[in-house]
């Protein structure tokens, strides 16, 4: 079979026909070609094991078109949750720590870090973000994780990048006043896969950089793929340097979340 980029439309079109693709009608080349080759991709085991091996999707390349093939429809219903399941999936299994779901948001009139199930029945409720998708327990440090897939523009896209810009903020300040919770140094990730998430990554690392540079460390922000990464240099650090303990023993007394 010919390379897929050297093909032309109308036979790329016919091999989607053929696998039974989905979402690929009235869809660009370039589009075409990107389906194709993540179920390529899919149905390729590792030469070398038995296993296959989990197939990470570039964040900036999932669209609209190729969320629908991988994921179906995501507008509502059971399928929304499709992308977080992914996600959450290729986490424990890359790393083989689960990660659970969590009820653990923040309140950011408080600046605290709350597990609350049920905030808006409550008069304070919209003083509370979103729960976090999921955590990550080591042996010294937990990560409360945000997840996200937003692609293609669009009113909706918007807000809930916005919505996602304000809990970094609310994330960051809790960062600035406190620093252990249940005995071990907490951290932030926000996972965020999606062509327009991309688009609007340097806004993220605007706010952080601008205004919280000095505890940019403790939040990811970027797709599921660097979220390995990051995560990697993390546990290093948290096994070789003196500082996580020294912090462990000096600010437990000090804590300030409820």
């Amino acid at each position: 079979m010919s390379n897929i980029t050297d093909m032309k439309k109308s036979e790329l079109l016919t091999l989607c026909r053929e696998r039974k693709l989905k979402g690929y009608s009235k869809t660009l080349k370039s589009e075409l070609i990107k389906l194709l080759t993540i179920e390529n991709n899919n149905n390729t085991n590792n030469p070398e094991t038995s296993e296959v091996k989990t197939q990470i999707i570039d964040g900036k390349s999932i669209t609209k078109n190729v969320r629908q093939f991988q994921f179906g429809n995501v507008a509502g219903g059971a399928g929304s949750s499709a992308p977080e399941k992914y996600q959450r999936n290729t986490i424990q299994e890359i790393t083989g720590v689960k990660c659970n779901k969590t009820n653990m948001r923040i309140n950011f009139r408080r600046i605290k870090l709350i597990e609350m199930s049920r905030p808006n029945i409550q008069p304070d409720g919209f003083d509370y973000t979103e729960d976090f998708d999921g955590v990550q327990e080591f042996e010294k440090i937990t990560i409360y994780i945000n997840m996200k897939c937003i692609v293609g523009k669009g009113g909706s896209q918007t807000r809930s990048l916005r919505e996602v810009y304000h809990f970094i903020e609310a994330q960051s300040q809790i960062c600035l006043t406190n620093t252990i919770y249940n005995g071990k140094l907490f951290y932030f990730a926000n996972i965020l896969d999606g062509d327009e998430a991309h688009s609007t990554m340097k806004k993220y690392h605007y706010l952080i950089n601008e205004y919280y540079s000095s505890i940019s460390s403790r939040i990811y922000i970027g797709d599921l793929n660097g979220y390995f990464n990051w995560l990697e240099k993390l546990l290093e650090n948290s096994t070789h340097d003196l500082e996580f303990d020294t912090l462990i023993q000096t600010e437990f007394a000090s804590l300030h979340i409820a």
